[in-house]
């Protein structure tokens, strides 16, 4: 597969992931809501789905290195298909509850392997020295659009509809996006799976505490990780941050490359497969290692420019 090609089927994949969120967020609460739950069950529902992908973020993460890129975002695809069908047509507390956890299964599965399939491809493709910013820009600008397209279709779509078809209005959107997760797991048979080093599952289960701590002290240390506000106390896997700020950045990056086409573009956003122990750096999901300096300039008069070397 070449550089271009990757790139076109990492945005298209993007895209497909960060739809479905879209689609089913503005309808989340009402159409649980309409059911007949109280809103003290709605926020259990929303708790269990943050504690499955927070529980299952880490231990989970070594799968796509251990077993492959595709399997693992297969699997992903599956799981929210089947977590957003019992969310559209659940009616009982107990099979929202089992929705929720396949919700949350699909999202801590589906962090990070995309992106390190885009990486291993174009280093086998390219080499170690292949430019990845465009194609993680374009990925980026890819999600929040996904995330906008699907939230105002989300939205818009019950009002149009009503309440004239067997089912509820509010379960169209989420049944869409049920959909769209089947298409992604489709999309996804078709994709080559790029040469990257397997470690042995015991080494990246054991290498999880470690990577605990090291992120606790990533965190400490850098207070833009923790003003992120949650995404919502229903459970919603859509952070919002992600929308503004992933299409801002993605088009600046792209700008900057038209404008500029004989320099490399001045954000850069390395990510390699990474094996190594618990010394290594920055570790992140799936054994991605991310490196990003970033530079940031505020004017008095609230302007700001931002300026990132490699």
């Amino acid at each position: 597969m070449t550089g271009v090609a990757a790139a076109r089927r990492y945005a298209l994949l993007n895209f497909l992931l960060w739809l479905p969120a879209g689609l089913y967020l503005v309808p989340l609460v009402l159409l649980m809501l309409d059911r007949g739950l109280p809103v003290s069950t709605i926020a259990a529902v929303g708790i269990v789905y943050g504690l499955t992908t927070a529980v299952l973020e880490l231990p989970t993460g070594g799968l796509a290195d251990v077993l492959g890129r595709r399997p693992v975002l297969i699997a992903s695809a599956v799981a929210g298909a089947a977590g957003l069908l019992l969310l559209g047509l659940a009616g009982t507390v107990a099979l929202l509850l089992a929705s929720a956890v396949l919700r949350g299964a699909a999202r801590a599965l589906s962090t990070g392997p995309l992106e390190a399939w885009y990486v291993d491809t174009m280093h086998a493709e390219l080499g170690r020295d292949a430019d990845l910013t465009a194609g993680l820009a374009r990925g980026e600008v890819a999600a929040s659009l996904a995330l906008g397209a699907g939230t105002l279709v989300g939205g818009l779509l019950p009002l149009a509809l009503g309440d004239t078809g067997p089912l509820p209005a509010l379960a169209v959107p989420v049944l869409m996006a049920s959909g769209v997760e089947v298409l992604r797991a489709l999309v996804t048979t078709r994709l080559p799976e790029p040469p990257h080093p397997r470690p042995a599952a015991g080494a990246v289960l054991r290498g999880v505490p470690a990577t605990v701590a090291v992120g606790l002290r990533v965190a400490g240390r850098d207070r833009a990780l923790t003003r992120n506000p949650a995404s919502s106390a229903a459970g919603s896997c859509a952070p919002e941050p992600r929308l503004v700020a992933g299409m801002h950045a993605g088009m600046l990056v792209l700008a900057d490359r038209k404008r500029r086409p004989a320099r490399p573009a001045t954000a850069e956003v390395t990510m390699m497969a990474a094996t190594a122990g618990p010394s290594a750096p920055a570790r992140c999901r799936y054994g991605e290692t991310v490196q990003v300096t970033q530079s940031c300039r505020s004017a008095s008069s609230g302007s700001q420019q931002a300026q990132a070397s490699a």
